[in-house]
């Protein structure tokens, strides 16, 4: 089971901000081309969930500001003795997804805190991992399903091997303690990846906003 690290909620204006926060001893990317591919659940489903049980919380309007990673280990430095001028005393910034509000980017600490920021003309950058309000329900609701399809799939039983393989040449078994238990080789007949496609933020949100437009309920 899973257990939500810290929940941090902020009022600004008659709105309560929701944002859920996931500690982890390295820092670690939220890619929404994971979360398509179902490789990546967990941060968001937390958001999810914090924000479908946010009466419990506030009885004011409630919008989801943020799920976010915490990598709390900082790699060693060289240094003097005593230690200069030049020592880093940056805090490691928060990776996931913002609500694509600049109140929200405020109030998270901007862009010193958070991988996010804004240009001139008080839009967000294009690498700012943010998402707008619809887009953030219609990730919601694709989540549901993928973790609908996922429960049935293991209830009724489907165990087979069949690992990922992404464009990068990244893959499941790299790391896979269980490689002698399942004994997956691409050699022999029957074996082979699962490869997925590649996809950038943009593109992830623009795919589950037209499911959710489109009331497609099947994955």
């Amino acid at each position: 089971y899973g257990q939500i690290d810290r929940i941090d909620m902020a009022i600004k204006d008659g709105q309560a901000y929701l944002r859920v926060i996931d500690y982890k001893s390295t820092p670690l990317e939220l890619k929404l081309s994971d979360v398509w591919h179902g490789l990546s659940l967990q941060l968001l489903a937390y958001l999810a969930v914090v924000k479908n049980n946010a009466h419990k919380f506030t009885r004011l309007p409630v919008q989801s500001a943020g799920a976010l990673y915490f990598g709390i280990h900082k790699p060693f430095e060289r240094l003097d003795n005593p230690p200069g001028a030049e020592v880093s005393k940056k805090p490691p910034k928060l990776d996931g997804l913002l609500l694509a509000d600049a109140d929200v980017l405020e109030l998270m600490g901007g862009s010193d805190l958070v991988r996010a920021a804004l240009k001139k003309d008080g839009s967000f950058t294009q690498l700012s991992r943010v998402a707008e309000p619809a887009e953030t329900e219609a990730l919601f609701a694709y989540l549901g399903e993928k973790l609908t399809s996922l429960a049935t799939d293991i209830q009724s039983g489907r165990i087979e091997a069949a690992p990922y393989k992404k464009t990068d040449g990244s893959r499941a078994c790299t790391y896979c303690p269980y490689m002698p238990v399942c004994r997956f080789d691409v050699t022999m007949a029957g074996n082979g990846y699962r490869y997925l496609e590649s996809l950038s933020h943009r593109q992830v949100l623009e795919k589950v906003c037209s499911r959710y437009e489109e009331g497609d309920e099947h994955l």
